[in-house]
């Protein structure tokens, strides 16, 4: 599954610019800890496109011999935790503007997403 974070300004318009966006992912139960090693998640913070989208993979999307093994042969359900941050520029200094704290349940049939709050941080003086 592909999660597209469009992220605008104000006025609603897609920012393509000035922005970055970046994930913390943290594993909430011991089969989300067994699957972590094998769990891509974007380290450096990313660039929204031309049309001020930053594309996420979520799922067990894998084509690691002993993952697929695993899927087939256990039932899945992993719990995991997910911290975004949007980072706007100051200056010449990106900082936090968003914090946005989502959980993901993945099992054999899919993932359940529930998104939570967005946190405003203000910006420095």
């Amino acid at each position: 599954m592909i999660v597209d974070y469009i992220i605008l300004d104000q006025a609603g318009n897609p920012m393509t610019t000035g922005v970055l966006l970046q994930e913390t992912v943290t594993a909430t139960n011991q089969q989300a800890q067994a699957l972590m090693p094998h769990t891509k998640i974007n380290p450096q913070p990313q660039r929204p496109d031309a049309r001020g989208i930053v594309p996420d993979t979520v799922g067990a999307i894998s084509m690691n011999p002993l993952i697929v093994g695993f899927l087939r042969q256990n039932q899945l359900d992993a719990t995991y935790s997910q911290n975004i941050r949007v980072l706007g520029t100051f200056g010449d200094q990106y900082r936090t503007a968003l914090t946005l704290q989502n959980q993901y349940r993945l099992t054999n049939s899919g993932v359940t997403m529930t998104v939570g709050t967005v946190q405003q941080h203000a910006r420095p003086k």
